[in-house]
């Protein structure tokens, strides 16, 4: 303990002697804190708390990957097949969907695929 009290009145009494070194220590300690309370905010935000909407355990996220080659996103038309040979799925949503009735259509979709309802509107159906 008395090792403690005796650093501690060293590492003070060297700051007083230097106060840019000082301001620059703070500085540095303010920054490191900040960015670490930004990035466990993201962290916390987008893997540790649970989607905002009920049984996220039930979405999946479906796309085509071309023999010898990397998954991609999927065409419109692509999309609309597998809309209409859909046996399995409750609900199917795209996005980036060209025309705008398409667009507000893949809305809808991706409102009755999360269960739940828009809050300053509704769903056109």
């Amino acid at each position: 303990m008395e090792n403690l009290a005796r650093d501690s009145r060293y590492g003070v009494a060297s700051l007083e002697r230097d106060p840019g070194f000082a301001a620059v220590i703070i500085g540095l300690l303010a920054l490191g804190i900040g960015a670490n309370t930004a990035m466990f905010s993201i962290v916390d935000a987008v893997l540790l708390k649970p989607l905002p909407f009920p049984e996220p355990e039930r979405m999946v996220r479906v796309w085509e990957a071309p023999p010898n080659s990397m998954p991609n996103n999927t065409t419109t038309l692509t999309f609309l097949d597998w809309k209409r040979q859909d046996t399995i799925f409750e609900a199917l949503s795209g996005s980036a969907l060209p025309e705008p009735r398409w667009r507000l259509a893949a809305i809808r979709r991706a409102f009755r695929a999360c269960w739940c309802r828009p809050i300053t509107s509704r769903c056109l159906a």
